[in-house]
């Protein structure tokens, strides 16, 4: 073998050693990548439940806002949201709660003794406490059930101390 076939052997190594190295660094870079995205999606996902989740309390507070609509109330040792509502001469309660790891929705004829579980679940939860402030504040404390505490106050427009809706 003569000096030049001994270079252009070391070129070759030299150049597949290269393309090594480009491809190890690009895998290495798209594993990267993927991880990153993964962490990025996951902390969407957390951030959405805990948007919709403070989102939902306060639309369906601020939805069906009247005066004295919105109370806070304990039902079978569970805190809850009622709100009341007259709808064709009849009196109907909107009870959001917390029941069994999920935020529950139930919709009722006033008066009507329906058991908690029978609500409608809306999201996962681990915890759900509520507490009135004020005649029209509220503060509510949510742990979701990834594990994220979400502390809001709601604040109900309607003038509490009157009788009739506005």
């Amino acid at each position: 073998m003569n000096i030049d076939e001994n270079r252009h052997v070391i070129d070759i190594l030299f150049l597949i050693a290269l393309l090594g190295v480009f491809a190890i660094s690009s895998a290495l870079l798209i594993l990267s990548g993927t991880n990153i995205y993964r962490n990025i999606v996951s902390s969407m996902e957390q951030n959405y439940d805990a948007r919709t989740s403070y989102a939902y309390l306060t639309q369906r507070m601020h939805s069906l806002d009247t005066a004295n609509a919105v109370s806070v109330e304990t039902v079978d040792s569970v805190p809850v949201i009622s709100i009341s509502e007259t709808i064709n001469d009849k009196d109907y309660n909107t009870l959001i709660y917390a029941y069994d790891g999920s935020i529950r929705e139930l919709f009722t004829t006033a008066g009507n003794d329906i058991p908690l579980s029978a609500g409608q679940e809306i999201m996962a939860c681990e915890s759900f406490t509520i507490t009135q402030v004020g005649d029209k504040l509220y503060t509510i404390h949510l742990q979701t059930a990834e594990d994220e505490a979400v502390n809001l106050m709601i604040a109900t427009h309607s003038d509490q101390s009157e009788g009739t809706d506005q």
